[in-house]
């Protein structure tokens, strides 16, 4: 059973060793806490739950600490509930008790699927013991979430099968982040019309040699640009079959540059999707719904899948740009577009 842990001296050495960057004040965000579980190593307490329960990794032994009754547990047993020793240890936690709070988690609609959970004080008037209906209800809607995460993406799969992109396939995986890329215009000719910001969002570098841009996924060269090129645009019409492109922007998109006809409602919708139109960012984040909002960038909706992970958290573009799945913080062997309704 776990057991709370009270000791100074324990809290102490939780403190010092704390073994993740994120700010403490960031942990509000479930992604943010799931990642304070790089060096976990209790294989029967998944970081998954923890994290959900608003738990954070403390970095000593099997310490976790929850970012909003600060309660501390240890000593995990193998048939351990996390979210039975939280309600046991911390009964009148504002997360576990369904009251406001500043959480944002992956799954929004997860607590919603619970009932009220009320202590079971028959017998003994105490507070620390949990009703069985409680955790039979627990357990009922985290299956059910689990079957319908599993479903949808088998779903998601069927229609997106073509779609995966293998990460390993990326020409230059050194200027995946779009500041690298960025970086490279510092000698870009200011006689072309087109700005570093807008060939870099598209995907391209600039090679040092006259107007040529490369594409860091495809590898594909553009030069002689006119004023009246979009970067994105051209992009699409000389490679097509290039992964970013096919991350970052639409299928309707897509098949109007192929076709030599790009309307401007296409350019105006391709630009908002990118971040860098004539809409606010602002407006963006408002248009974006938390639940669907990229949980990398926070200002486009997540659109991606990881494989073998399964997690979908990310943008077309943020997923482009990592390495690793931002949930678990493993690492990912290509990644699929999924169309949301």
């Amino acid at each position: 059973m776990a057991s709370a842990v009270v000791s100074c001296i324990c809290r102490e050495i939780a403190e010092y060793r704390v073994t993740h960057d994120t700010p403490e004040e960031c942990l509000n965000y479930e992604v943010n806490r799931l990642r304070t579980f790089p060096l976990w190593t209790v294989p029967y307490i998944y970081p998954e739950e923890l994290a959900r329960w608003g738990f954070f990794y403390t970095g000593y032994r099997d310490c976790v600490r929850c970012y909003f009754c600060r309660i501390e547990l240890g000593g995990w047993d193998e048939h351990d509930v996390v979210i039975e020793e939280h309600l046991k240890w911390s009964p009148h936690c504002r997360l576990m008790t369904k009251r406001p709070t500043n959480n944002v988690p992956i799954d929004p609609d997860f607590l919603d699927q619970l009932g009220e959970i009320v202590p079971d004080t028959t017998g003994t008037g105490s507070t620390s013991a949990w009703s069985a209906a409680a955790t039979a209800a627990v357990a009922v809607a985290m299956e059910s979430n689990r079957l319908n995460r599993q479903n949808e993406l088998e779903r998601q799969s069927q229609r997106t099968q073509n779609d995966t992109i293998p990460f390993y396939r990326q020409k230059y995986p050194e200027y995946r982040i779009g500041g690298d890329r960025l970086a490279t215009f510092k000698e870009w000719p200011k006689s072309i019309p087109q700005t570093p910001t807008q060939m870099a969002d598209a995907g391209f570098f600039y090679t040092g040699k006259s107007d040529v841009v490369a594409c860091y996924y495809c590898g594909g060269n553009l030069r002689d640009w006119l004023a009246e090129d979009d970067p994105w645009v051209e992009h699409v019409r000389n490679f097509s079959e290039c992964p970013y492109v096919k991350l970052v922007k639409t299928p309707e998109f897509i098949a109007e540059c192929r076709g030599e006809k790009v309307t401007n409602s296409a350019l105006i919708a391709s630009s908002e999707r990118s971040g860098h139109g004539n809409v606010s960012k602002d407006k963006e984040q408002d248009e974006v719904s938390d639940e669907k909002c990229c949980k990398i960038c926070y200002i486009r909706p997540f659109d991606t899948v990881f494989i073998p992970c399964g997690h979908v958290v990310a943008c077309g573009k943020c997923a482009a740009s990592t390495t690793k799945c931002p949930m678990c913080n493993e690492s990912y062997t290509s990644v699929q577009r999924i169309f949301l309704s």
